[in-house]
Parts: structure tokens; C-alpha cells; sequence
């Protein structure tokens, strides 16, 4: 199973399947979770073969309430960090605000094991 596929079955039930890659469609209404890698660790062996990236992911996760917001990236940094995808958390939650909409967001990125 790929990465984006465990990433929405992991995190979608926090938001009733709003798990979405990069942007929310138009009129989605919040609570809703975007993943985007932003980046990886290069795993490289001496011999050149076998090398992957350990990718970086950024979870953003966007609601009506701050309370709400830093509720569920409680509950999914939970959801991350445990199996199957045992991320490991690569900086602390990030509050967001988006004046345009009102909606207060967090951000966080995690590293996970394997090719993006």
C-alpha cells in the first residue's frame, strides 16, 4: 500500500474521510487534514544500489476552532507515530490562522520509511 493511501486511512477517520492530498476542493467544509511531502532523507548504500528517500511529509489540518485544531493533531501525531506507519516526528505543531476564511489550522511534519 503507498504512503498517501496509509496516510488517508490513518488519518480519515478524524475528519469523516477529509483527507486530501496538497488542497481541499473548493467548499469543503472543515474539520479537513492536507498531506504534502515537502521534502525527504536520502537513504544511500556505498554500493549505490538500494537507495531510497525517507520521506518528509507536512500534515496540515484545518477548523472552525483553535481548540478543535490542536485536538486533532494531538490525535494524529498519535495516529502517526504508532504502526503501521511508525513516522517519526520531524518538528513540533506549527498553529495556523487564515484570515480569509477564519479557519485555525496546524501544521506538522513527519518523516516515513520508504520511496514517496
Amino acid at each position: 500500500m503507498q504512503l498517501e493511501e496509509q496516510l488517508f486511512n490513518t488519518l480519515g477517520p478524524l475528519v469523516a474521510g477529509n483527507v486530501f492530498p496538497d488542497t481541499a476542493p473548493p467548499g469543503t467544509p472543515p474539520p479537513y487534514i492536507l498531506y504534502q511531502q515537502v521534502g525527504g532523507r536520502p537513504v544511500q548504500f556505498l554500493e549505490g544500489i538500494g537507495s531510497s528517500v525517507m520521506p518528509r511529509m507536512q500534515i496540515t489540518i484545518w477548523s472552525e476552532s483553535r481548540l478543535q485544531a490542536a485536538e486533532l493533531q494531538r490525535a494524529a501525531q498519535r495516529l502517526l507515530v504508532a504502526g503501521p506507519l511508525f513516522g517519526l516526528i520531524a518538528g513540533g505543531a506549527v498553529a495556523l490562522y487564515d484570515p480569509a476564511v477564519g479557519y485555525r489550522g496546524s501544521r506538522q511534519d513527519f518523516h516515513f520509511s520508504g520511496d514517496p
